[in-house]
């Protein structure tokens, strides 16, 4: 089984470029091979539509869907800001929306899919994207910020520990760094540190590798949307890939969309950025994918 999950930065504002970088996005998820199922954050229908193109028998399910009440103006910022997404190979035997996010582009989505018939069990799946958002807010901000992670944290605990199924696929973008509990206390609520059988796949398989899948050393495009001094800028592994079943076994995983653009008709573009006292400069800079890398990863699936 492929599984990709991948914060896309999807924002249909113009000044981020997503034209150009909407066929890189969709060749990093399709680099690796066909993947079986894709947990995207932060995705815009641009971006989904093209990868139902490419996948026009896969089953689709986005946050989007959940919202029944809605005003205009908020639906314009979910339209345009992204919202996560679950893509599956195999149909949806339930779709549980575990929390609704603090904001319209995060929140947690959970499915049960279809693989009796392949397998000879179900899978379980869930799309986490925590609440972020901090860069130049008050200490007291970013206090309340962990707090709330911790609290989405809680809620995904509670769904995994309801959870029927035995084999259980969790990923997303946590929006904390898992090789740092130090700065990021919440990461001792994420269900890894909450449970003796969940297990990191990238810890697993590359325990003396960083993983960062925010970079903004390598990610210049990510760098000149957030200026920050050297000594601040960031590098760490904000997104994962989580498994739990004895009938799971991984066999690789790596970081996708962490080189830059390879393109002379786009080459540098002019990113306007900010500083954390919100004070605007243009810089030219090389084009990625994303502002974050995402992630594949293979398993193989002990059936019968």
């Amino acid at each position: 089984m492929n599984i990709i999950s991948y914060n896309v930065f999807g924002t249909l504002d113009k000044k981020k470029y997503i034209k150009e970088r909407k066929k890189y996005i969709i060749d990093e998820i399709f680099k690796n091979g066909i993947p079986d199922i894709i947990c995207l954050q932060e995705a815009t229908q641009p971006i989904i539509d093209d990868i139902i193109d490419k996948l026009p028998n896969y089953f689709i399910w986005t946050k989007l869907d959940t919202i029944k009440k809605i005003s205009e103006e908020d639906k314009n910022i979910l339209v345009n800001d992204g919202y996560i997404v679950i893509i599956s190979r195999w149909k949806f035997l339930e779709k549980n929306l575990i929390y609704k996010g603090s904001f319209y582009d995060d929140g947690i989505m959970n499915v049960i899919i279809d693989t009796k018939k392949e397998f000879g069990f179900n899978f379980s799946i869930y799309n986490v994207h925590t609440s972020g958002g901090t860069f130049g807010k008050s200490a007291e901000i970013v206090k309340k910020k962990q707090e709330g992670r911790i609290k989405e944290l809680k809620l995904l605990n509670a769904a995994i520990k309801k959870d029927k199924m035995k084999n259980i696929l969790i990923m997303g973008d946590f929006n904390l760094d898992s090789n740092d509990i130090k700065n990021y206390p919440e990461l001792k609520y994420s269900p890894e540190y909450q449970n003796n059988n969940i297990y990191d796949i990238w810890k697993m398989l590359k325990p003396k590798m960083v993983g960062a899948t925010e970079d903004e050393f390598i990610n210049l495009f990510r760098a000149a949307m957030k200026i920050k001094k050297k000594q601040d800028k960031r590098k760490v592994r904000y997104d994962k890939i989580l498994f739990k079943g004895d009938k799971i076994k991984p066999n690789k995983i790596k970081l996708i969309g962490n080189k830059k653009i390879n393109n002379k008709a786009i080459n540098k573009v002019k990113i306007i950025g900010k500083n954390e006292l919100g004070e605007k400069s243009e810089k030219l800079t090389y084009l990625f994918p994303s502002d974050h890398f995402g992630l594949f990863t293979q398993i193989k699936i002990i059936s019968f």
